[in-house]
């Protein structure tokens, strides 16, 4: 496994040649097999290329997620403003970025472990288990450039640490480290093994104008993050450390069930009771072959654990990767939900080099009939990763899933109900995330998502003439889209129902004064107020959420920006709060002079009540009781009077 391992016949040219043949070959296969489809995330960031491309927008973050850099939508926005914004071009851009990472990781095992290393590590990133297959081609938040990015840190680290540290690679390190911290958290593996690299090799600790260069590179990577974050009064740290608890009760999955789904043993997808047989012997195999590397690789650990100071050829890395991953276990799961595939598969050059270091030990011995073997059991490897990938992506088709929690979805799929939706007049769009952003992409934007995914979007989407809600495929009894209906219809909206391509939509006909123009403040939760006006019954304004030392009954003040005559009201309210015994309600026309409170007694969670006609521009309602906060306003419908 050393740097002086036996050359391979072939020199770099023809290595690279063949990793960009199959790499690219078989990243190409998948998506032609799944038919170029994309889930929500990914039409998020495809709106968000879109948006970039056509100069309307220029976002920090993945819409909707403070703490995921929109690097990603910058980089796909220079194909779409050349090629158009389509499904095709922005998998192909993942694509590209993908076998990129690929040639990355082979530089890195072969500048470390040798040209044999190298060749068969690249090899086994160009035809990965499906879990890397999927995940290296996801054009979604953070994880396009995730290998592309990390394994280039690792690079620069390695450059550094084995031919001393210069203006530019310190540079070059410090502007892909800030870079990264932006990016994606997932990142920090490949940052704090590079960084614990350096420390070992005492390079930059001597050499302090070089550390100036790359803390002020990093600042510059990072810049984006930290000047938002100074604006927001820190957004991205309240939301990461304000996440919910109890990852400790989950990450003994990460150890058990992950190591069969990386190395192809078990779909991505599958559960417990999957594992076959077999699989265990091939993970015992696995563990053996790394427990080598790691007593082949002990002189330069030990070198390493006592920061001696001397060069090596940085193989440590491959190391330090998984072992920072898994010490950071508990956080990552916190972050994540739950472990999965796609926060493992960060380990996945550390597991290519297992493989790269193993074919090497097998090719150096002179023996013909060993290095035979050795070419075989590659073969083998590689072999069973494609044949145990394509059956799945085949038998899938239309309806291929690559996360749990998102479908993919193809253009044909979607053209029909982007067609009635055009034919309805539809400009706004709600539902489940992954569906609304994703046909809203495939439609060129000419829908306005969901409002729930993407501050910005709720101005436009309260400004949309005919809006429609949308349920998922697998809602074929109704449940998801029927209480949405029924809702609407005694809050006194008019709303229809379609079902197109397995899919249905409720399309609200009358919604009462369009509310583009409303403001809304309160004092509980002000931050909530535009939710009980922003169209979307899943969102709402909580009445009990205020201040410890507030002493006025929580209110919430509706401002219509022009004057209204007003006939009648609707209100919808959470299921999960339920509805208040009774509410205040005043009106005013110019914000002084107000009417007397008339307390209304709500009739359901959803009702609609007729009030005397009143010329209005404010609206305020008002907790009637102090034992009776325990509700949220999820929308508020403004209607005309009837012989208007």
């Amino acid at each position: 496994m050393a740097a002086g391992s036996a050359r391979p016949q072939r020199g770099p040219f023809w290595t690279v040649l063949l990793l960009l043949t199959l790499a690219g070959g078989w990243r190409f296969a998948i998506l032609m097999r799944t038919g170029f489809a994309i889930d929500g995330d990914e039409g998020t960031l495809g709106l968000m290329a879109m948006h970039i491309a056509q100069l309307r927008e220029a976002p920090v973050w993945f819409y909707g997620q403070p703490y995921t850099g929109a690097l990603e939508a910058y980089l796909v926005a220079l194909p779409m403003a050349l090629f158009g914004a389509s499904a095709l071009t922005l998998k192909l851009t993942g694509l590209v970025v993908s076998v990129v990472s690929v040639l990355l990781g082979w530089l890195l095992a072969r500048r470390t472990l040798g040209p044999v290393a190298g060749l068969v590590a690249g090899l086994y990133l160009a035809l990965p288990p499906l879990t890397f297959g999927i995940w290296s081609l996801k054009t979604s938040g953070g994880r396009l450039l995730l290998f592309a990015l990390g394994l280039a840190i690792l690079l620069c680290a390695q450059s550094i640490g084995a031919r001393g540290a210069s203006r530019r690679n310190s540079i070059a390190l410090g502007l892909l480290v800030g870079l990264g911290i932006w990016l994606n958290l997932l990142l920090f593996p490949f940052i704090a093994a590079a960084g614990l690299l350096l420390l070992s090799r005492r390079e930059l600790l001597t050499r302090p104008r070089l550390i100036l260069y790359s803390l002020a590179a990093c600042l510059v990577g990072a810049a984006p993050l930290i000047v938002d974050n100074l604006a927001s009064g820190g957004e991205t740290f309240r939301f990461i450390f304000n996440r919910p608890g109890g990852a400790s009760g989950r990450v003994s999955n990460l150890f058990l069930m992950q190591p069969y789904k990386l190395l192809g043993i078990m779909l991505p997808w599958s559960k417990a009771g999957d594992v076959p047989a077999w699989g265990v012997v091939a993970l015992l195999a696995f563990v053996a072959g790394a427990a080598w590397v790691l007593w082949d690789q002990r002189d330069n650990l030990l070198r390493f654990l006592r920061f001696s100071g001397r060069r090596t050829s940085g193989a440590e890395l491959f190391v330090l990767l998984p072992v920072v991953f898994f010490a950071v276990a508990l956080i990552m799961s916190g972050y994540g939900g739950k472990p999965s595939p796609r926060f493992v598969s960060v380990v996945y050059p550390s597991v290519a080099a297992v493989f790269g270091a193993l074919a090497a030990r097998g090719w150096r011995r002179p023996s013909p009939a060993t290095r035979a073997l050795t070419a075989l059991a590659v073969l083998l490897l590689l072999g069973f990763n494609v044949g145990s990938s394509w059956p799945h992506l085949a038998a899938a088709g239309e309806a291929f899933r690559a996360d749990p929690n998102g479908a993919l979805r193809q253009s044909g799929t979607a053209e029909p109900c982007l067609s009635m939706l055009r034919d309805e007049g539809v400009d706004g769009l709600a539902g489940p995330h992954w569906q609304s952003h994703a046909l809203c992409f495939l439609s060129g934007d000419e829908l306005v998502p969901s409002p729930a995914r993407y501050g910005p979007h709720q101005q436009r989407f309260r400004q949309a003439r005919q809006i429609a809600w949308a349920s998922s495929e697998d809602d074929a009894d109704g449940r998801a889209i029927m209480p949405i209906l029924d809702g609407l219809a005694r809050a006194g909206v008019l709303a229809d129902e379609r079902r197109v391509s397995g899919m249905r939509f409720a399309i609200l006909r009358d919604t009462g004064y369009p509310a583009a123009s409303w403001s809304a403040d309160s004092n509980s939760s002000p931050d909530k107020a535009g939710r009980a006006i922003d169209r979307d019954p899943r969102t709402g304004w909580l009445a009990f959420e205020r201040p410890p030392d507030a002493v006025a009954p929580p209110s919430l003040g509706v401002d219509f920006g022009s004057a209204r005559r007003i006939g009648r009201l609707g209100f919808v309210f959470s299921a999960v709060h339920g509805a208040p015994r009774r509410v205040g309600l005043r009106t005013s026309l110019d914000g002084e002079r107000w009417s007397p409170y008339v307390v209304l007694a709500p009739d359901g969670l959803t009702w609609s009540t007729p009030i005397a006609p009143v010329m209005a521009r404010y609206v305020q309602l008002q907790v009637a009781s102090s034992e009776d906060m325990r509700w949220r306003l999820s929308e508020l419908f403004v209607f005309p009077p009837a012989d208007r």
